[in-house]
């Protein structure tokens, strides 16, 4: 049986949580794991707080990749599903790099790289995913559907949090990384043989063609830049952009200052600090989830 978001109910709801808990897996690498393990390895809190803020730029950024995916994209695959692909194969390579990044708490530079260039892959499929849910998820299941999500990113950081957190310690930065790497590249596979639309392609060489849904969908690079900035130039826009900046800045400053001091002042592990966190973050999805 083929397996097709548009015509599988259950198939769009456990496809867009695979997605984002694939994002939530460099996550709970990047953000929860690795600030206590830095600050265990006695790195300042200032250098962790600059490593992570160089790291999760992309994030930042991130609204720039729709209109170049809008534009180009490769329609006998689907609309944003070749993006999906692209991300995901992407990120499982960046955690391979970062794998066999070498690691010294005195000079950090290539990790850093290496984290950027892997949180440019899970932002940039964050952007492909949102955009093929809104393209394929009828209208009555999006709020739905974007709770399932979030909470599929929620359960990849909590998870790959702890876990991480209790690796790296014991077997380092390479063999941490390269497990997330094949986690990834699981849900790769997954995302692989999963097809937007009937008849479309699995992959480049396979037969099938677009779909009509798709052929009238993508238009000029310009008028979507234009039409992204006559979006966010509307009061409510804005305020959204200040909020997001806001969230992303309390999170930079928050993230390593809370690690540090779990770590060099109440004396918690790595392990420890990555299980707490992973269990209260997951704690608190739930609750959301529950109450709607």
């Amino acid at each position: 049986m083929a397996l097709v978001l548009s015509e599988q109910r259950w198939l769009r709801f456990g496809a867009f949580s695979a997605f984002y808990f694939a994002q939530g897996v460099p996550l709970g690498l990047l953000a929860v794991a690795m600030p206590a393990w830095l600050a265990e390895q006695q790195a300042r809190v200032s250098e962790i707080a600059f490593l992570g803020s160089v790291m999760s730029i992309p994030w930042v950024f991130k609204l720039v990749a729709g209109p170049f995916m809008d534009r180009f994209t490769f329609l006998p695959m689907g609309f944003r599903r070749p993006w999906v692909l692209l991300a995901q194969g992407g990120l499982t390579v960046s955690l391979v790099a970062l794998a066999l990044t070498p690691f010294d708490v005195n000079a950090m530079v290539p990790l850093m790289v290496v984290g950027f260039v892997t949180n440019a892959f899970a932002a940039t499929q964050d952007v492909a995913v949102d955009g093929m849910a809104i393209d394929v998820l009828p209208v009555d299941e999006r709020g739905r559907a974007n709770a399932f999500m979030a909470f599929g990113q929620v359960a990849g950081s909590s998870s790959f949090g702890a876990l991480c957190g209790t690796l790296l310690p014991k077997v380092g930065l390479g063999l941490t990384a390269l497990l997330c790497a094949t986690a990834v590249a699981a849900l790769f596979v997954f995302v692989a043989i999963v097809r937007e639309r009937p008849g479309e392609r699995v992959l480049p060489w396979t037969p099938g063609e677009s779909s009509k849904r798709t052929e009238v969908t993508v238009s000029g690079i310009t008028d979507n830049f234009r039409d992204l900035f006559r979006v966010l130039v509307l009061p409510m826009s804005l305020l959204l952009v200040v909020v997001s900046f806001a969230y992303f800045l309390r999170g930079g400053l928050v993230t390593p200052v809370f690690a540090a001091f779990a770590v060099q002042d109440l004396g918690l592990s790595t392990a420890e600090y990555g299980g707490f966190v992973g269990a209260l973050t997951i704690a608190v999805a739930v609750i959301c989830v529950v109450l709607g």
